[in-house]
């Protein structure tokens, strides 16, 4: 499995001892196994008997985000403690076999990915940790049917299991990062962006025009879920971050292809393998899926990270950026909403 080497790497890499891990998150969004991929890993590495272990599943492409919440808030309780986060997807696990249009979209954008990562409350592990962990955001809008039916696994008229994708999706993904942006942003403006907005808002009565703050102001990296093109170009042209800032998600998507929860990971390795990530810097995770959910993670980088052996990006990275322009986005192979 895809996940026995990236944990292979990660504990070589850090120097973690297995007996030093107390908390273990596996990210999973459609595949689900008896014993659990948390119970695999245990046995696997012969983790401590008392290790506390949860797996993450049904939770779409944000399920990664999801995860290092429920770290931000274990490790708060759990004084002196180490975590391992380790997100994948398996897609033949979730082939569609059938002939509904709908529900064949999702056997055409995901690949398979596979991240690990190390989360310590430890005082000791500040000096050689990348980052710190600053705000978690979590939204959804599974109130809203149009939200919560635009991605349903169901099965067909012949019986086949699969994903249905509808037209609701960009309906439910802008709704969604637009209410988890709107509480991102007390946090991470600057007071100049929040003047201004509020100065817009008491001027709204004078027909001014609505003004979009711009994040990158105090935001160096973004890092958005690699969902599509249009997604992408929708929050650069709202959020106002450069082509620069863009290109790790735009490459990611080109390259790497969307691997679900693991994606945004591949966004932060190419930062990274650029040499672009310097002591000090803001970093911004979002990402979105079923429900619907979207959910944002801040980070800040501890010490200026720079290419090493084991990044996926090492051997290619040279080749980066390409022109993406012209390339088309998937065929609509949506149906109507429920």
């Amino acid at each position: 499995m895809a996940i026995f080497g990236v944990i292979d790497e990660l504990l070589l890499k850090t120097g973690v001892q297995c007996e030093d891990i107390g908390i273990l998150i596996t990210v999973f969004c459609g595949y689900n196994i008896m014993p659990s991929v948390s119970s695999v890993i245990v046995k696997r590495y012969n983790l401590r008997h008392d290790i506390r272990t949860y797996n993450v599943t049904g939770m779409g492409c944000t399920a990664g985000l999801v995860a290092l919440g429920l770290v931000q808030n274990l490790l708060k309780v759990h004084d002196n403690s180490c975590a391992l986060v380790v997100t994948s997807e398996s897609t033949t696990a979730n082939v569609y076999k059938g002939n509904d249009r709908s529900k064949l979209l999702s056997n055409c954008i995901f690949r398979v990915g596979a991240v690990a990562l190390l989360l310590s409350n430890k005082p000791s592990d500040l000096n050689t940790s990348k980052y710190e962990l600053i705000h978690t955001v979590r939204s959804q809008t599974s109130d809203d049917d149009r939200s919560y039916n635009c991605i349903f696994m169901e099965e067909d008229d012949e019986g086949h299991r699969g994903v249905t994708i509808n037209k609701d999706l960009l309906y439910a993904a802008i709704k969604t990062i637009r209410l988890n942006i709107s509480t991102v942003a007390p946090f991470v403006l600057p007071l100049s962006e929040k003047f201004r907005y509020l100065v817009n808002l008491i001027s709204t009565k004078s027909k001014v025009g609505p003004y979009s703050p711009n994040f990158s102001k105090s935001i160096d990296h973004f890092f958005p879920h690699v969902g599509g093109k249009p997604v992408l170009d929708d929050l650069q042209n709202k959020l106002g971050f450069s082509d620069e800032q863009m290109e790790a998600s735009r490459m990611t998507l080109y390259r790497i292809g969307n691997t679900s929860s693991s994606s945004i990971w591949y966004e932060v390795a190419y930062a990274e393998a650029k040499g672009r990530v310097k002591k000090g810097d803001a970093l911004w995770q979002i990402a979105f899926g079923s429900g619907f959910k979207c959910n944002s993670v801040i980070w800040k980088a501890i010490r200026s990270v720079n290419r090493d052996e084991m990044n996926p990006w090492r051997d290619e990275i040279h080749e980066f950026p390409v022109d993406v322009s012209d390339i088309e986005v998937i065929p609509d192979l949506f149906v109507a909403s429920k």
